[in-house]
């Protein structure tokens, strides 16, 4: 018993107000590379929320959006679904292919074709219209999220770095005054182990938010594929014989 306290003592001791007095004993450089890493946290923090709830609305708003769209005869009929889901992918995947859908009727007027039939060409254009929308909206959801990749493969080698310079300055004392006594050596080891302990503490929630938010980004993506096959294939059902 008395031996777990003495291994648990110095670790809490570290969280309890010893961390600002390896800090400050700590070499400049040292500290530098700590305060970046505490930067790459905070950044990537930041980030995983602002992700956490887009996505958390994306999600919602999308699956609102497809079961009203299924349950629509018409596609005059999803005019207003696009104004009420405007912030979500899908809703301006919608709205960019009734505005198109709208243009491409306009030129039929102003060509003297009439309401006919849709041709071949203009579902090209159409196609195309919301294969262009989709890319814009995956860029958008995507924003931040190279950050986390950044901050998961950087911080683990600023990290190392650190730990490197904290044995170095360990290994500098020991030449400066000739002896390795524990009193000597402990700074050094002390601000090498904080340095690590920063890099893993900014690096493994940028991992696990970076994976999770790759897996949502490709659920959207499929998503927003599906949705747009979907609509070509109701425009073709509705406008072409």
């Amino acid at each position: 018993m008395l031996s777990i306290l003495s291994i648990t003592t110095p670790v809490f001791a570290v969280f309890d107000g010893g961390i600002w007095e390896i800090i400050g004993n700590s070499s400049f450089f040292g500290v530098v590379i700590m305060v970046v890493l505490l930067a790459f946290s905070v950044v990537s923090w930041a980030v995983i929320v602002s992700r956490y709830r887009l996505y958390k609305a994306e999600a919602s708003g999308s699956e609102a959006l497809l079961s009203q769209f299924h349950k629509a005869k018409r596609m005059a009929d999803t005019v207003g679904l696009a104004k009420q889901f405007q912030n979500t992918a899908l809703g301006t995947q919608l709205s960019a292919g009734i505005q198109e859908l709208v243009s491409i009727r306009e030129r039929q007027s102003g060509e003297g074709a009439g309401a006919g039939s849709i041709r071949e060409r203009e579902i090209d254009l159409l196609e195309r219209r919301l294969d262009q929308v989709a890319g814009d909206e995956m860029q958008r959801l995507e924003s931040g999220v190279i950050l986390l990749a950044t901050t998961a493969n950087a911080s683990p080698f600023l990290g190392l770095l650190g730990t490197v310079v904290g044995i170095m300055v360990s290994f500098w004392e020991i030449g400066q005054t000739g002896s390795a006594s524990l009193a000597i050596v402990a700074p050094g080891i002390a601000e090498a182990l904080l340095a690590t302990i920063f890099g893993l503490a900014a690096a493994i929630p940028a991992v696990i938010a970076y994976n999770w938010a790759n897996n949502r980004l490709r659920m959207f993506a499929e998503q927003g594929a599906n949705f747009n096959s979907e609509f070509i294939g109701r425009i073709r059902l509705e406008f072409t014989e």
